[in-house]
């Protein structure tokens, strides 16, 4: 019998619907919010700006709005 790698699928499909739920949530509590302090909020960061919190991460602001925009 062969071994399959361990399939993503169901665990990916979950995440997927928690963001969009997390970040619908936030929306209808504060309609204006804009994306860059919905990804802080999501991450839980007390960073002023996603740019700030990204580049100490190593990261990119553009990565994260790339990353979560598609829920938002």
């Amino acid at each position: 019998m062969e071994v399959k790698a361990f399939d993503l699928t169901g665990y990916k499909m979950t995440n997927e619907i928690f963001l969009r739920n997390y970040f619908r949530g936030l929306r209808e509590k504060e309609p204006n919010i804009g994306l860059d302090e919905a990804i802080l909020r999501f991450e839980k960061s007390d960073e002023k700006s996603l740019k700030e919190f990204a580049r100490k991460l190593g990261r990119t602001a553009e990565g994260y709005r790339e990353s979560y925009g598609k829920y938002f």
